[in-house]
């Protein structure tokens, strides 16, 4: 469903990472279908892991936040990702990264960002067993941040498991939390 008119309505400020993530897949589905983004109709997702685990950043070191290893040769055709949480309220840098293996698929880079909730949407498409393409975007609604989109060809062996994994850094604990991490694979 292409927009020739005005784009839907922008929604109201959300209160909390849940809400940012509910109005940033409305608004994701409502521009790109499932069909339309990939040529094809699959109502049926063949597997999927939803972890509800809220994990915050120890530290100024990196910290895995929540995590999905996709078994080998386990992506056919495409995985989409989604994760979502918070910014703790103080003027602390911090860093989200989201990883699909060894590679970088986004990088908020290091921010000062004062409170606020992030939502990350990702998808990773297989060209073949060893070269992948991806598009990644964060969006928040703290000013900072707001929006960031990025584009990046993987070169993972797909003979192996591939770890998804967000990455977080900041100052105190806690900095940064995730809430949740949703991996289909179709």
């Amino acid at each position: 469903m292409a927009y020739t008119t005005n784009p839907p309505p922008r929604p109201s400020t959300p209160k909390n990472a849940k809400d940012l993530y509910h109005q940033f897949n409305e608004l994701y589905k409502n521009l790109y279908p499932l069909w339309q983004r990939t040529g094809e109709y699959n109502s049926i997702i063949p597997e999927q892991n939803i972890n509800l685990t809220k994990k915050g950043n120890i530290g100024v070191s990196d910290s895995i936040l929540l995590q999905y290893s996709i078994k080998a040769q386990g992506l056919t055709k495409y995985a989409q990702i989604e994760g979502f949480g918070n910014f703790a309220a103080n003027a602390n840098n911090k860093r989200i990264r989201l990883y699909a293996g060894s590679t970088i698929l986004l990088d908020t880079g290091i921010l000062a960002i004062n409170s606020g909730s992030w939502v990350i949407k990702s998808e990773i498409f297989r060209v073949n067993i060893n070269s992948q393409k991806s598009t990644s975007t964060i969006v928040s609604n703290n000013s900072t941040l707001n929006c960031k989109s990025y584009s990046v060809i993987l070169n993972e062996n797909l003979n192996n498991a591939l770890l998804i994994k967000v990455i977080a850094n900041g100052v105190a604990d806690n900095d940064v939390t995730q809430e949740g991490l949703i991996v289909n694979l179709v």
